[in-house]
């Protein structure tokens, strides 16, 4: 549902004039949760949940070291490998146990704004 609404939400936003950059970037996150929500629990293609953890990943606001940059494409490349309910699955044991934590002292997210 949550979903709809945002598609919804842009579509109108736009057709207001408002610049679709600002509508992506309002909605991003919103959305980006929304979808791994339905691809974790319902499952989805692996090209669904590829695209979604591109669209997390551009709208990151970060400058990204290269090391954390290869991380993430490394998470796009376990994302087209397993199916999306285990891919996500995977991800959520990953943040349950913290392991963000290790990947941040090897990779530093952010280098300069």
């Amino acid at each position: 549902m949550t979903e709809l609404v945002c598609e919804r939400l842009s579509r109108r936003l736009v057709e207001l004039g408002v610049p679709e950059e600002s509508v992506s970037e309002f909605l991003a996150g919103v959305w980006v949760e929304a979808k791994r929500f339905r691809l974790g629990r319902f499952g989805g293609s692996r090209q669904d949940a590829f695209r979604t953890e591109m669209e997390a990943f551009r709208a990151t606001p970060l400058n990204p070291s290269v090391g954390y940059r290869l991380f993430r494409y490394l998470t796009l490349g376990a994302a087209l490998l397993l199916p999306a309910r285990s891919f996500y699955k995977v991800r959520n044991w990953y943040a349950e146990k913290n392991l963000g934590r290790y990947r941040d002292r090897l990779f530093k997210a952010n280098v300069a704004r």
